[in-house]
Parts: structure tokens; sequence; C-alpha cells
């Protein structure tokens, strides 16, 4: 679990700056707070590791000092540098009060030692990985990660990350990754789905990068899909796999791609289920 510190910010008047700063931005009714947390160290893992070099050191030694003394030099560095980057980390994030602050149309993201970022969900492209690591021997998930890149209203890229579990070298993110990610996708959903739909529905293909989405099919490279012939999405291992095929009869992947691909994935996965959706009911 995360270790939750509250922040401690300098500037007694942040909060004031920053609710003027979603107002003036048009950024809405505030939605929640996620503060920048630092991961505990997974300190069974590091003790076994630690005899473990220290094993291997002392069998480098007998081969030769040199050997051995560079050995050591390593295995400072593996015992010493969790602990460093969660140090560095308290005093860079946690201590300096970064967050996350999320509203009805947007985001301000307060960072270490930079200027809040506002993030417009009107207009901003977003790129989503979520990821899993799983231990073979248990089948137990260890850590799933969470890291959405956005565009700001600057025109720059702006990376959120969380991670659940523990991790040796990752010390820590913007604890609550599942709510916040599902808000974000929530809102540019909300912002964006009906204008989407109009031009859509006006003749216009949309390209969400790898996969393209019209009112009368879905496309992935040259090949075109009518929206009555697509069965399923799928969503597999943080990959969508689209199957076509006819109720009954022989299903056929027609569209695949890893989700960290495709733009804006949350609005994506709208409009192609309620295409399909929609172009079932209209051949019943």
């Amino acid at each position: 679990m995360p270790e939750r510190t509250s922040p401690v910010d300098d500037d007694p008047h942040a909060t004031e700056r920053i609710a003027a700063l979603a107002e003036s931005e048009g950024l809405g009714a505030h939605v929640g707070t996620y503060l920048w947390t630092t991961l505990r160290l997974p300190w069974s893992r590091y003790l076994v590791g630690a005899v473990s070099l220290g094993v291997v050191t002392a069998l480098l030694f007998a081969v030769g000092p040199l050997t051995g003394a560079i050995a050591t030099g390593l295995c400072v560095l593996v015992l010493v540098g969790p602990i460093a980057l969660r140090a560095r980390a308290r005093v860079r994030h946690v201590r300096a009060g970064s967050r996350l602050e999320l509203y009805e149309n947007g985001l301000i993201a307060i960072g270490a030692g930079t200027a809040s970022r506002v993030v417009q969900y009107s207009d901003t492209t977003v790129f989503v990985t979520i990821r899993s690591v799983v231990w073979m021997t248990t089948g137990e998930t260890e850590y799933s990660r969470y890291r959405y890149r956005l565009t700001d209203t600057a025109g720059r890229e702006l990376t959120l990350a969380d991670l659940s579990g523990t991790h040796m070298w990752i010390p820590g993110g913007y604890a609550g990754g599942p709510e916040w990610g599902a808000a974000i996708g929530r809102g540019i959903v909300a912002r964006r789905f009906a204008t989407a739909l109009a031009d859509l529905d006006q003749g216009l293909e949309l390209d969400f990068g790898p996969i393209r989405v019209s009112a009368q099919y879905l496309a992935q490279g040259k090949r075109l899909t009518p929206w009555s012939e697509i069965l399923a999405i799928e969503i597999d291992n943080g990959n969508v796999r689209v199957v076509a095929g006819k109720s009954g009869g022989k299903r056929k992947p027609v569209a695949y791609s890893p989700i960290p691909l495709i733009a804006n994935y949350h609005l994506w996965y709208a409009l192609a289920e309620h295409l399909r959706q929609r172009s079932s009911t209209s051949t019943r």
C-alpha cells in the first residue's frame, strides 16, 4: 500500500490560486484530489536480494580482489538505490505538495518545482497504459501500473502515473490510479461524445491511430468492416480485438491493437460500442 502523507505547501494561498485557475479555464465543478504518494519498499524481497548479493559478492572476492571490489560497488548501488529514490521523492513531490486536481471539464496537475499544468477534456489527446505484472509461481498480481499521457493546454505532453502494489524501483505516483483514470475517461467521453457522433453522422471518418471509425464501418489499414458484421469488441490483457461474423457462425478478428496505441481510447470505445449496438438494433 502507498504511504499516504499530507502535502506541505509553503504557499498558504495555493488552494485559492488553483481554484481561481480552474475557474478561469472553465473546468467546472471539482471532482476530486489525488495526492502524490510514496510507495513502501517491499522489504521481504529487498532483504532476500541483499542476502543473495552478499553471497555473490563473497564468491567474487574469492575469484580476485578487483572483481570483488567491483561487485561490492554494484551491490551498494543496488541496495541504496531504492531507498535513495524514495527519499528524493518525499522531498521533491510529497513535501512540495504535488497533487492532481480533477474537475468536470478537465484537470490541473501540480508537480514538483513546475507551474500548474491544465488539461481540457474538450481538446486533449490521451494515451492509456494499464499494465499488470503477475507472479508466475502464485498467479497473484504483484502490481498494476496506470500511466496516462495527455496533452495540456500549452500543447505539451503531461504524464500521470500511479502504481498499486509494490515495486523496488518505482518510488510512487498520484495515488488512486484506477479512480482518477476512470474519471478522466468519463470526462472526455462526456465532453466529446455528442460532437464526435454528430461528425460521424455527417459522413466524417475519425482517426484514433491504428483504428478508424465512420458511421458505416470500422477500419484498420485497408480493411473496412461494416458495423452490422461486428459481433463484439473484446479487451484482453491491455489489447483490443474486434471480432466480426454472423451470430452462431464463424468468428474472425478484423481489427487488433494494443490499447496504448489508441488515441483517446475511452472515446473510441464509447463510439464503437454505440455504433455497433445501433447497427445491431437497426438490422433486426
